[in-house]
């Protein structure tokens, strides 16, 4: 497979070309984070460093494909990738088809995507309650979605519950192995 089909048009590929610029909001977060709450502890610190490398990268790969594709086609092969960024030409689809979710294997991939945010923004925020979490987590996505049509990109409300389940299943993952935790380190005391 050639360097530019995978980078180019595959969803790995995808992830590599975000990276870069995760990695920098991660850095960016931490030195912020460091300096501005040198206090706060370290897996908040952590935690708050990694949200923010994961939103950046969730919005390049999300919003930004198209132009982070034209980017990397510069630098990687000096010239421009034929083509113009489409803006204002997305589509809408408002009505949910579950029989769809399991079948269309981007389902799986939007419900991945936003495990992460489960997982991550509770620590981030401090020990943001599922209750509070899940909505963020659908208020992430209905941005995104909203946002997508400016881009080239499809609103589909599909994606957006998706989404939300994904933030649901990651916070009950977070939650789960907190309470794991504080039952093992109750069991060593006792």
């Amino acid at each position: 497979m050639p360097l530019s089909y995978f980078l180019l048009d595959t969803y790995p590929g995808f992830f590599v070309l975000a990276l870069p610029f995760g990695a920098a909001a991660w850095v960016i977060c931490w030195l912020l984070s460091t300096r501005q709450s040198p206090r706060a502890p370290l897996g908040q610190r952590l935690c708050r460093s990694f949200f923010a490398a994961y939103l950046t990268g969730l919005f390049c790969l999300t919003l930004l494909l198209d132009p982070l594709r034209m980017l990397w086609h510069r630098v990687l092969f000096g010239r421009g990738s034929a083509g113009v960024i489409p803006f204002f030409t997305g589509s809408f689809d408002f009505v949910p088809h579950p029989r769809k979710w399991l079948l269309d294997p981007e389902c799986v991939t939007n419900i991945l995507a936003f495990l992460p945010f489960g997982a991550l923004c509770p620590p981030a925020q401090g020990g943001r309650s599922l209750g509070k979490t899940v909505p963020a987590g659908f208020l992430c996505s209905l941005a995104i979605e909203l946002l997508q049509p400016v881009f080239g990109r499809a609103c589909d409300v599909n994606d957006l519950l998706l989404n939300t389940l994904g933030a649901l299943l990651g916070a009950l993952c977070y939650f789960a192995g907190r309470k794991i935790l504080a039952l093992r380190r109750a069991h060593k005391l006792v």
